[in-house]
């Protein structure tokens, strides 16, 4: 389900639908009238078999692609769901498995929010890029670090992804892992070489995150390891 983060007291952790949580919402596709092809490819989505037989029907996938009213497509759907069988086969059928959404999350997005690191491995064998920005300026980092997800956090690091790249509000991937109290993201970035006292635009440092949002731990180990 879509979820929004509201902290009044912190007014720069603005996280957007995506960034925090499963990132859309199933039951938000439009209520338009589909056509026949669409209804059924919309309702066998999980199917290996079907987009299967209608790839060797020779539809083009590409055509009916777009599943909900955010511009999520199947990818994204299998993305989220860790389904790599389902994002094998789209790629063999000539699916983009890199269009972005309308919040300009790609379906990896979707696979780092979620923790599904098979999901990130074979898109980057695929080829794919996982150095793309959302609207608002995030990485996969920040998806990942939001969620807690040490092992895509990790499978980022090797695949050469930014882990410190500061979005729009000049919010890092470990500005969202301390607002959670997710230590193990903390220590992990940490141990990659990530400056962990960079302040957001509210010259909010990570550690002061984790004090506000009342996870001491993670406050305590920032402060050891800031020095």
């Amino acid at each position: 389900m879509t979820r929004r983060i509201i902290m009044s007291s912190i007014p720069s952790y603005d996280v957007h639908p995506g960034v925090k949580g499963q990132i859309f919402d199933r039951a938000s596709a439009p209520k338009k009238k589909l056509k026949l092809d669409e209804r059924i490819l919309a309702a066998k989505n999980d199917h290996p078999e079907f987009i299967q037989a209608l790839q060797e029907a020779g539809i083009d996938l590409n055509t009916l692609n777009i599943l909900d009213v955010n511009s999520n497509n199947r990818v994204h759907y299998a993305a989220a769901d860790g389904d790599v069988k389902i994002i094998q086969l789209l790629h063999k059928a000539s699916v983009n498995l890199s269009e972005p959404n309308i919040n300009g999350a790609t379906p990896a997005y979707y696979a780092a929010a979620n923790g599904h690191v098979a999901v990130i491995q074979v898109l980057l064998k695929l080829g794919e890029d996982l150095s793309s920005l959302d609207n608002n300026g995030n990485n996969l980092a920040h998806y990942a670090a939001a969620n807690g997800h040490v092992k895509v956090i990790q499978a980022l690091h090797n695949a050469g992804v930014n882990l410190s790249k500061l979005n729009n509000n000049r919010m890092t991937p470990a500005h969202y892992a301390a607002a959670d109290g997710h230590l193990e993201v903390i220590q992990v970035l940490h141990n990659a070489g990530v400056d962990i006292t960079i302040p957001n635009n509210n010259g909010l440092r990570p550690e002061d995150i984790a004090a506000i949002r009342g996870h001491l731990e993670v406050a305590f180990s920032c402060k050891i390891w800031s020095y």
